[in-house]
């Protein structure tokens, strides 16, 4: 998404998400997957964004923003017209690195590892809160991003992983991992 978009994210990018959480951070479907329900596609993926919306607090803000008072209208602007007012997800993608759809790919990978290694989403949960004070974007050099394993996934100032598949699959581990064994600013 780009940063003048006023959405938090499109319709792909819920599919990106839902895929990572349905079948981790490869994507790959197999017979497993395959076999599940809409049903249970449908709450595994509610599972994680509850989860994330209550453990990080810059999404628990967007959560709930005032959808009712949305007008499409805002999303065109009109010639000599001063632009709107940025929406808070124009403001998230400014300032977090949740929101960029990748680190939201990623988050869902972890999830999807954790309930698979029999992790309750309140323990998820926890540990994503803990993770919460790390998600501010730019990536600064004294980041956890840069200065643990997870460096091989970020570039210093950016506001998003890499977006290469290995970095995502990477990533997804490294955070995974430190589900068990933290480092210390964690």
């Amino acid at each position: 998404m780009t940063l003048a978009n006023r959405n938090l994210m499109g319709a792909k990018h819920v599919a990106d998400i839902t895929r990572a959480v349905i079948a981790g951070p490869g994507g790959r479907v197999n017979k497993k997957v395959e076999s599940l329900t809409d049903n249970e596609v449908v709450e595994s993926v509610r599972g994680f964004l509850d989860v994330i919306s209550l453990a990080f607090t810059a999404l628990a803000e967007i959560t709930e923003e005032d959808v009712d008072n949305y007008d499409p209208s805002l999303s065109e602007k009109k010639k000599n017209e001063p632009p709107a007012p940025p929406t808070k997800a124009m403001r998230l993608r400014e300032s977090s690195l949740l929101g960029s759809v990748g680190m939201l790919r990623v988050l869902g990978g972890v999830y999807r590892n954790l309930r698979e290694d029999g992790a309750e989403d309140g323990d998820i949960q926890e540990f994503f809160k803990r993770l919460d004070r790390h998600m501010t974007a730019p990536v600064t050099e004294d980041s956890i991003w840069l200065t643990t394993a997870a460096n091989e996934d970020f570039e210093r100032n950016a506001s998003a992983p890499i977006m290469r598949q290995q970095n995502v699959v990477h990533l997804t581990k490294v955070i995974t991992d430190w589900y068990k064994k933290a480092p210390a600013a964690i």
